[in-house]
Parts: structure tokens; sequence; C-alpha cells
């Protein structure tokens, strides 16, 4: 399973996330259509990312295009342009651990459990 969220910078709030079972674009955009809908953020807005081929896809630009967004992507290998989105994954795995969970649900159940941190 694979998890996309979106940061507010200011506020360091998850505003959209999505889980799937492959690491594609598909939850990316997902992730960003519920942080659109739920923050409402603005054109001209920047979505800051590594360069993880989800991020940098042809479906992922699509999306942010007619909503006015612009894109920033890290330097590759440095994860300090990314810092505070690997906090977020480093304080989620210390809350539930990295392990295999035996299904969808279960997964879902365990990483949800934990919304406060999303």
């Amino acid at each position: 399973m694979y998890l996309a969220c979106w940061l507010d910078l200011a506020t360091r709030e998850v505003i959209g996330y999505a889980m799937a079972d492959h690491h594609r674009a598909e939850p990316v955009v997902d992730a960003l259509k519920v942080a659109h809908g739920r923050s409402g953020l603005e054109a001209g807005c920047i979505l800051h990312s590594d360069r993880g081929s989800a991020y940098t896809s042809t479906e992922f630009g699509a999306e942010i295009r007619p909503l006015g967004l612009r894109q920033s992507t890290g330097r590759t290998g440095s994860c300090d342009d990314n810092a505070v989105a690997e906090s977020l994954w480093a304080v989620l795995k210390e809350a539930i651990g990295t392990r295999v969970w035996p299904d969808r649900a279960i997964t879902h159940a365990k990483v949800f459990l934990h919304r406060d941190l999303l």
C-alpha cells in the first residue's frame, strides 16, 4: 500500500491524502483533488514534491495545469528539500511501524487510526 499526502507548509496540516495498492500517479492526483477541494488551493499555489515518477507524470501535470498550480521538485538525492514531508513519514512510521498487514482493509485501518497525524 502506498500513501500520498499533500501538506500545507504554513500550518503543517495534511490537506489531502489518498491510499492505493500501487505506486503510480493516481493516488497522488487523488490526494491533490482532496487537497484542492478541502482547502481551496488558489491559482499560483506552489506544489512541492520529490522527483518521483508519480509527481513528474503526465497525469499529474494534466491535473495541476487547469487549476493554475505551480510545480516545484527537490534536487536529486536531497531529502532536505522535502524535509517537512519526510518528517511526516518518520512520525507515521514511528506510530505504526513498517510492517506488512494481511489485506488492504487492515492496512487502511492501521494507518487511519493515526488520523491525528494526517
